[in-house]
């Protein structure tokens, strides 16, 4: 049965058709496009099909706007809702019972250069998500089979999830890394980060941080694992893979499932059930 259900759900996603439907009290949010002024801290943004783009500007107003591949009416807009320090964003209507099959929408969410973000949280079903550099404190991005394709400058915390789409990030600061992803393939680029957890089903994970992180944990079922770190990195890697190949240019010293180079001290673990792992430096 829930087998079932869950080919139905794939099903409605990927015929784009989409309940605006749910319990929240939408009487104070905003119908379609509009703009806003105050000290934002927190985004929070639900969106069904099509794409979401933040980007910035010199102005000192938070600018939402939408369009879309059908004529829109009162109850497909977008409602948002500013409190002065957090802002909610949904696809459309909500409270009633309104379908629409194949309507694809794309958010521009355009933002003040010189934010002080706190925290941003984005769902989406079918959306691709797309980022200019952002400095925030705490992401949350979760997709079911959109894209995500972001730049991060600063950050404590970086989450992102997708099932069946993929994952491109480019990040230059972040204390925790943490990518999820069923089928798509995940890749990953940083200057500093500490803490890498990096997870796929039948995607490919391949990630470049220029300085060492303190640790790394890459797992997958049955897409390859490429790592690429500095040449002096003192490192121990844990290797468990079931069909799959461990190769590196690194000078290690082998200890059954174990590879220390140098003197250990950053803790790495890979696993893989029939891809391989490939742990190297440029």
């Amino acid at each position: 049965m829930k087998k079932i259900v869950f080919l139905m759900l794939l099903v409605l996603l990927s015929t784009g058709l989409f309940a605006c439907k749910n319990n929240t009290d939408m009487s104070d949010y905003t119908l379609g496009n509009v703009s806003y002024k105050g000290e934002l801290e927190n985004i929070n943004i639900d969106w069904s099909a099509g794409s979401i783009r933040i980007k910035f500007s010199d102005d000192d107003a938070v600018a939402l706007s939408e369009t879309a591949n059908k004529n829109l009416f009162e109850d497909t807009q977008m409602r948002s809702y500013f409190n002065g320090k957090s802002l909610d964003v949904v696809f459309c209507q909500t409270g009633n019972t309104y379908v629409s099959v194949g309507l694809k929408k794309e958010l521009i969410l355009t933002l003040p250069s010189n934010i002080d973000l706190q925290n941003l949280t984005i769902k989406t079903a079918s959306a691709n998500v797309y980022i200019d550099t952002l400095d925030c404190e705490n992401i949350d991005i979760e997709t079911s089979s959109g894209d995500v394709n972001a730049s991060f400058a600063k950050a404590e915390t970086i989450g992102l999830k997708t099932a069946s789409g993929k994952i491109d990030a480019e990040i230059v600061f972040c204390d925790e890394i943490d990518i999820q992803s069923a089928s798509g393939n995940s890749y990953i680029t940083a200057d500093n980060a500490r803490y890498v957890n990096a997870e796929s089903s039948s995607g490919g994970i391949k990630a470049e941080i220029l300085h060492t992180p303190k640790f790394i944990k890459c797992k997958a079922s049955s897409g390859n694992i490429d790592v690429c770190i500095p040449a002096n990195s003192s490192f121990e890697a844990t290797v468990d893979t079931s069909s799959g190949e461990f190769t590196s240019n690194f000078a290690t010293v082998r200890n059954k499932n174990k590879y220390v180079c140098k003197d250990g001290g950053a803790e790495f673990t890979f696993e893989t059930s029939s891809g391989n792992v490939h742990l190297y430096s440029k």
